[in-house]
């Protein structure tokens, strides 16, 4: 998903074993390229940008998935994307209208 544009219709928090270790991430439905799917998002500044997004009601949000090269160890965040197409059961009714970009999304 890195450098692809997408929308992010949902998100819910899940905990999970790697290693033998709990980690946490954020499984979103997210449409791309016209089709829907899941997605496991993850790293520290990008969940922080989800839940900042649940928070505040701004889903269904238009993303793109990038690298910071500017900040240590170039963690993986999320920056406004052009509207993605949005697909499914609302698209259907007459609802899936795309979103619009997040103008900010919070650190």
């Amino acid at each position: 998903m890195v450098n692809l544009s997408f929308t992010l219709r949902d998100a819910r928090l899940v905990k999970y074993v790697y290693e033998g270790e709990e980690r946490q991430a954020y499984v979103g439905t997210v449409v791309i390229d016209e089709a829907e799917e899941e997605a496991y998002l993850r790293g520290a500044i990008c969940m922080k940008q989800i839940k900042w997004l649940i928070e505040n009601g701004k889903l269904p949000a238009a993303l793109k998935l990038v690298r910071d090269a500017d900040r240590f160890g170039s963690p993986y965040v999320l920056k406004a994307a052009e509207p993605a197409r949005m697909t499914g059961p609302d698209s259907v009714k007459g609802e899936g209208s795309a979103p619009a970009p997040v103008e900010q999304v919070a650190v």
